[in-house]
């Protein structure tokens, strides 16, 4: 079950050849251990992600899309000299384990599909380049799926806040979704940082991540700000390529391949679970957005003074998912009126048909107030969280243990109506209430998570590990057909030990696309820079379409 992937401009290829760099440290640390098991996994991983050449080196399963190979030569060779000076994240391996003659990876230069010049940070000049090499990449996608045994599904690696990124990412979305419209198509996405990489990146942001919310089957967000305040924290490296090392750590602790028991062989089997993973995430059309949580992270040395378990694992990311609850006195949002009052000048005649025509169209819609017999219904406890988990462990009522080592008790159970945490647990409905304490003024923002899949890595606990218990503090949307899932996979990503991720279909992103949709709506009223995408054909209805789907994304996710 291959998985194809498309890295569109400079940071989707800087991205990409990041996870593909700690999948190859992956593998060859896997086969330098006498395990049969552990070779069996290193060749699944391997067959999914990379094809192997005469010399037998690994050549990734990915095309280039407005980039060269000395753009992806350089960002390889920065990555590999970050991690000989032992700042990297969790892939680093220790050196004394690495046997030689290990196999290298690299990019199929006959893949690449290059632009003749550069986007100058403009949406329609990349999709217009784009346009320029479709039938290009449809050939290079056609003989890459039919290099695959079995195609499971589509990585589109790309940066929101160039031209070439986002231009790219929306044509190779629309390309996917007319020629492969059963194969499931994954965007990973980077959002650009707050303070601002370019005056055009909130425009690009919101054509692109529009493009792919309709195209797509979901988006997995990786936002700057976030990945570049862990590198500054722990790593005291705020450079790219410990940001990209970061977000390649943190994805490739939820596609891994999953273990699994065979029903027939009874064989302990290795496969891909992102197909199965997207389909359970995304249920619904309009809730497609997904935030990737790992840990641990931090460097091998330190990991091995900490002797982190699972369960305390677990209890961190929960932590990081409830964290956005903002406290019932909520201060005054600034959203972006459209009624703009100018103290200094008068809008121009195009600047007033701009504000005419976006408030004929939008309504800014305030959070909704619920009363307590509403939210009975808006929230659910999970209980019996399905696990896919080899034979060799025991699950039961969404308990995880070893067989032979446990000393978990699987009839005990969280006491349903405790009060703690600020949040009541109700019995009756078996739903989840917030407790206010009567201090209720303004509309409570919650960050309610509609699905969820926990990747487990590495040896597990000797106690087991009760998700169950876990997961009793998370807001669950009543609504959701598949709240939690869990599985196994046998290796820790080489953090020495254990490992855990958490991708999660939830409110954290809202935030950062309501900062990019209300500066793109700015943007709009002002008509700035709007001439460099009408010079390439777009038209405003093209803009006001991309920020009536902005909102209709913020909406559809504030439940």
């Amino acid at each position: 079950m291959s998985v194809i992937s498309i890295s569109c401009g400079n940071c989707g290829v800087a991205v990409s050849s990041a996870v593909f760099e700690c999948i190859n440290q992956s593998i060859n640390n896997i086969t330098s251990c006498n395990d049969g098991n552990n070779r069996d996994y290193a060749n699944s991983m391997r067959e999914i992600y990379f094809k192997t050449d005469k010399k037998e080196n690994y050549v990734s399963r990915s095309i280039l899309v407005g980039s060269d190979t000395s753009n992806f030569d350089e960002y390889k060779q920065t990555q590999r000299l970050f991690k000989s000076q032992g700042t990297t994240q969790s892939t680093q391996s220790n050196d004394k384990n690495i046997k030689s003659g290990q196999c290298d990876w690299e990019q199929n230069s006959s893949l690449i599909a290059e632009f003749q010049e550069s986007s100058n940070n403009c949406w329609a000049k990349g999709y217009y380049q784009s346009q320029q090499q479709e039938e290009v990449i449809r050939d290079y996608l056609s003989n890459e799926v039919e290099s695959a045994d079995t195609l499971d599904s589509f990585f589109i690696y790309s940066g929101l806040a160039g031209g070439t990124g986002s231009g790219g990412c929306s044509l190779v979305s629309q390309i996917l979704a007319d020629d492969y419209s059963s194969t499931c198509q994954t965007c990973i996405a980077v959002l650009p940082f707050s303070t601002g990489e370019n005056a055009m990146q909130s425009i690009n942001t919101m054509l692109a991540l529009t493009t792919a919310y309709e195209m797509s089957n979901g988006i997995i967000l990786f936002e700057n700000d976030r990945y570049d305040s862990i590198c500054k924290n722990v790593f005291k490296d705020r450079s790219f390529c410990a940001i990209n090392n970061c977000i390649a750590n943190s994805l490739f602790s939820n596609i891994q391949p999953i273990a699994e028991t065979c029903s027939i062989s009874r064989k302990t089997l290795y496969r891909n679970n992102v197909e199965k993973m997207m389909r359970e995430l995304c249920p619904y059309p309009k809730h497609k957005i997904l935030t990737s949580r790992a840990l641990p992270i931090g460097s091998r040395k330190n990991l091995s003074y900490e002797n982190p378990t699972h369960g305390k694992l677990l209890s961190q990311i929960v932590e990081s998912i409830n964290e956005s609850l903002l406290p019932f006195e909520t201060p005054e949002t600034n959203d972006v009126d459209v009624d703009v009052h100018y103290s200094t000048f008068t809008p121009t005649s195009v600047q007033q048909g701009n504000i005419s025509k976006l408030k004929s169209v939008t309504d800014d819609k305030k959070s909704k107030v619920y009363s307590e017999e509403e939210e009975k219904y808006l929230y659910k406890n999970v209980r019996d969280i399905p696990i896919v988990a080899p034979s060799y462990f025991s699950v039961k009522n969404g308990v995880l243990i070893n067989k032979k080592k446990s000393t978990l008790d699987l009839s005990r159970s969280a006491d349903v109506s405790s009060v703690s945490g600020g949040v009541k647990k109700s019995v009756k409905g078996n739903v989840k209430l917030i407790n206010t304490g009567g201090m209720r003024k303004k509309p409570i923002k919650k960050n309610i998570v509609t699905s969820m899949n926990i990747n487990i890595g590495g040896v597990l606990d000797d106690e087991g590990i009760d998700l169950n218990q876990h997961l009793s503090q998370v807001l669950f949307w009543g609504h959701s057909l598949s709240p939690a899932n869990a599985c196994y996979s046998p290796w820790d990503g080489g953090v020495g030990g254990k490992s855990c991720g958490i991708l999660s279909n939830c409110q954290t992103p809202l935030k950062a696309i309501t900062r990019s949709n209300d500066s793109t709506k700015m943007t709009f009223i002002s008509n700035a820079y709007l001439g460099k995408y009408q010079s390439f054909g777009m038209e405003n209805d093209e803009f006001i379409e991309a920020i009536i789907r902005g909102e209709q994304i913020i909406n559809n996710y504030d439940i």
